[in-house]
């Protein structure tokens, strides 16, 4: 499927940043006038000099704010828009974006429609303020958050885009490590937790993207909370159970809020997933996973070159039934740094 590119608007930044974008252009071309108007021998020299004090001031009181990246993702900004494979739970849509200076390639995620009832530019902005967090080299950069025109009423989000793909995509490489992709994660995790001051929430193996350079960086962390579920169609509420197996117990059965000790629940299914090539339970159904689930059984010890008894216990420690007994981030980075050097 391939979309032009004026079927997709992406509006970037607050509004405060957008009106921030206007002045800075606004003075760019006032500059070019005055520019202009210099070269003309009837010009007034004293009306001249006014303006070129005024321009001054206006950029004086802008460096604090440099040019934003805020536009509209259109057919003037885009080549083209193609879709992807689709993701478990959304589809995700790669494209060129323009800006005056440079083209970058991002990938475009769609969530699901919201119902008629939502208020999407109120969401759009919402989510987008609460995925905003500080620079880390171990989380994808979240460009900005728009709606798109001609799919009806589904919020996009708009990173860089991934050239090695997800984790899983990634260890085909001969090439990759599989500790360090790990501990990677971890940092990643950390910086959530410690420094943006909110857990992960999703954390599973299609959402740990590998950059350029072969990095690990999280995505989708938080970007559905307090999305309007009750909104979706009952196909797309079903669609979360694929991911059940990464949820910890406390968060199935419990009523349990995202923590640091769910997010290191989900990352003992990763480690395991990243050594083991499968899943926990790849041989059963959801609905048996569940039941399992509430006897806090633990997966089969599988039997695999890549995967040493040191961790397996690792995988064991975080999938602990009691949150308070799982290991902390921290404690995780120091183990693995640890199995690292040996």
């Amino acid at each position: 499927m391939i979309l032009r590119g004026d079927d997709l608007a992406v509006m970037f930044c607050s509004l405060a940043e957008r009106f921030n974008s206007v002045k800075w252009r606004l003075s760019r071309l006032l500059s070019r006038e005055l520019e202009r108007r210099a070269r003309d021998p009837g010009s007034d020299l004293q009306i001249l000099n006014f303006s070129r004090m005024i321009i001054a001031a206006a950029r004086e009181n802008l460096k604090a704010f440099p040019p934003s990246r805020c536009f509209t993702l259109d057919y003037a900004d885009t080549k083209a828009v193609v879709k992807l494979p689709e993701t478990e739970q959304n589809g995700i849509l790669r494209g060129d974006m323009f800006t005056v200076e440079a083209q970058q390639v991002v990938a475009v995620k769609l969530l699901p429609r919201v119902g008629e009832g939502v208020e999407i530019d109120g969401l759009k902005l919402q989510i987008y303020n609460r995925c905003r967090v500080g620079s880390h080299p171990r989380i994808m950069r979240l460009l900005g958050a728009g709606k798109t025109r001609t799919l009806d009423r589904r919020i996009a989000f708009v990173m860089p885009y991934a050239e090695n793909g997800n984790i899983l995509q990634y260890l085909l490489h001969e090439s990759a490590n599989r500790l360090g992709l790990m501990i990677q994660t971890l940092e990643g995790l950390q910086f959530l937790h410690d420094d943006a001051g909110f857990a992960h929430g999703n954390l599973k193996c299609e959402n740990i993207l590998i950059s350029a350079s072969g990095d690990a960086m999280l995505s989708d962390y938080r970007w559905t909370e307090g999305y309007p579920e009750a909104d979706l169609p009952f196909r797309d509420q079903m669609m979360g159970f694929k991911n059940i197996r990464n949820l910890a117990p406390e968060l199935l059965f419990g009523g349990g809020k995202r923590s640091p000790a769910s997010d290191v629940y989900a990352f003992g299914v990763v480690l395991y997933q990243v050594y083991r090539s499968e899943r926990p339970w790849a041989d059963m159904s959801t609905m048996d996973v569940i039941h399992v689930k509430q006897t806090s059984a633990l997966p089969g010890r599988p039997a695999s070159e890549n995967m040493d008894e040191g961790i397996w216990q690792t995988c064991t420690r975080c999938w602990d039934p009691d949150p308070a007994a799982r290991p902390r981030v921290s404690q995780l980075i120091e183990e693995l740094k640890g199995k690292k050097k040996a």
